[in-house]
């Protein structure tokens, strides 16, 4: 595409989200919601969540709109580009797309390990507000059919989404980024961005957020994903990066712990080698115990080998997290500017060839330590 008509393509879309050239009436307004994008034979294959006007409610009324009319409409557009498939979403409308309350942006495998900067680069300069929207990978499906399948369970899968990011960031260490934060981490040397992973679930019913459901924790070298963390691996990368996580621990003395993580400290000595050695410290909350006597933690050593089995824990996590990584070519842990801050003089020959090989050779040391702080206990007697 040269560069006038991707100028004129910026132009036409910027006219598309509603601002000061007028106000366009609710029922003559879609407001996109989900945007997914798939690789086709022809370029790209663009799929669109809009909210249906007709099934909002009327001013003054109460309840839904009219019964026969879906809440979520799906529109799918191939072009060769994705601005030109968002143009023609436009052109073949008779709604005024609004693309400026995007909850999440879903992206097949196929397209994130060809690399994500022609799909994302259009929402990070173009379209008002999408930065602030998540970039989700889909697994197992083409991402066009994760809302075609989600239109069916989910009647507003924007705010599914949403819901499904916000409690995995809450109670697991699965973090879903933004768009803009994004393509920001994938161009930093030393750093590699991750997001997470998404199913649709039409066997499980029970509501929305029983049909949506996180699947790993995507990890990308720049905007290419070259692999996949489990759950335990993710929790791994949590603690090195710094981010908060939750432990379920395995069996200590005949009880089962969770430790909610209050703080991530972590400190990295790089040298020559580079060998980097990470001492991790975490301040937690004992936050559910199952088969326990309820003076169990007023002996010191009770206390004593929670701790020690939740730092081994880690340590195993952490493990697990580093040679998957390394196993991949990739460093989602932001080593790489350590050794940049710690040798600036040499880092310019390790710069291009890091992930792939300076992270891949560098010899990790790990240590945990664990303090519990608090305890918010659901006693339960064996």
């Amino acid at each position: 595409m040269t560069r006038i008509v991707r100028v004129a393509t910026v132009v036409a879309l910027g006219l598309m989200v509603g601002g000061c050239w007028g106000i366009t009436p609710t029922d003559e307004r879609g407001l996109v919601s989900v945007v997914a994008v798939d690789r086709a034979p022809q370029g790209y294959q663009v799929t669109l969540g809009i909210v249906n006007p007709l099934s909002l409610p009327k001013p003054g009324s109460s309840g839904s709109g009219g019964s026969s009319s879906p809440p979520l409409l799906v529109r799918s557009i191939t072009a060769p580009s994705v601005a030109d498939a968002l143009y023609a979403a436009q052109e073949h409308s008779q709604l005024r797309l609004d693309f400026a309350h995007v909850d999440s942006v879903l992206v097949s495998e196929e397209v994130a390990r060809a690399g994500l900067y022609p799909t994302l680069d259009l929402f990070d300069t173009s379209l008002e507000n999408t930065p602030s929207a998540w970039l989700i990978v889909t697994r197992g499906e083409p991402a066009g059919n994760e809302i075609r399948m989600g239109q069916a369970v989910l009647p507003q899968l924007g705010q599914a989404t949403n819901l499904l990011v916000e409690r995995a960031r809450l109670y697991s260490a699965l973090q879903a980024e933004r768009v803009q934060t994004f393509l920001s981490l994938a161009q930093v040397p030393g750093q590699s961005p991750v997001t997470i992973g998404m199913r649709v679930d039409q066997t499980n019913g029970g509501g929305a957020e029983a049909s949506l459901r996180v699947d790993g924790l995507a990890v990308f070298r720049g905007d290419r994903l070259v692999g996949w963390l489990s759950d335990e691996a993710a929790l791994g990368w949590a603690m090195l990066a710094g981010r908060n996580g939750r432990l379920a621990l395995p069996s200590v003395a005949g009880a089962r712990f969770a430790v909610e993580v209050r703080a991530v400290r972590r400190h990295a000595d790089v040298r020559p080698g580079p060998a980097i050695a990470v001492q991790t410290s975490v301040d937690g909350q004992l936050t559910a115990v199952q088969g326990v006597a309820t003076d169990f933690l007023a002996q010191p050593k009770q206390t004593d080998d929670v701790e020690t089995a939740a730092a081994a824990q880690i340590v195993r996590a952490e493990q697990l997290a580093l040679t998957t990584c390394q196993r991949f070519g990739a460093d989602p842990f932001g080593y790489g500017e350590l050794v940049r801050v710690r040798d600036p003089r040499d880092w310019p020959r390790e710069e291009a060839s890091w992930p792939t090989e300076g992270f891949r050779r560098s010899v990790m040391s790990l240590s945990a330590r664990v303090r519990l702080r608090g305890y918010g206990l659901d006693m339960r007697h064996p």
